[in-house]
């Protein structure tokens, strides 16, 4: 999972990881409450997140 605010970064990385590894797949989210639910609900082989997200600091959202 990808976890940031913006757009462009998230394409960015989408693109290089889809470049290194075409079966790689990447969900992208851009809330910290929408990653918690879905950490909640499936596990991720990596997660991805960005520190300065919106109402959550990505370091909050690792110790959560």
């Amino acid at each position: 999972m990808l976890a940031g605010d913006d757009p462009n970064h998230i394409d960015l990385v989408k693109t290089v990881f889809a470049w290194a590894d075409p079966l790689t797949e990447i969900e992208a989210v851009t809330m910290p409450r929408e990653a918690l639910g879905r950490l909640d609900r499936q596990p991720y082989d990596a997660v991805l997140l960005d520190y300065d997200l919106p109402d959550v600091h990505g370091l909050e959202l690792v110790r959560r």
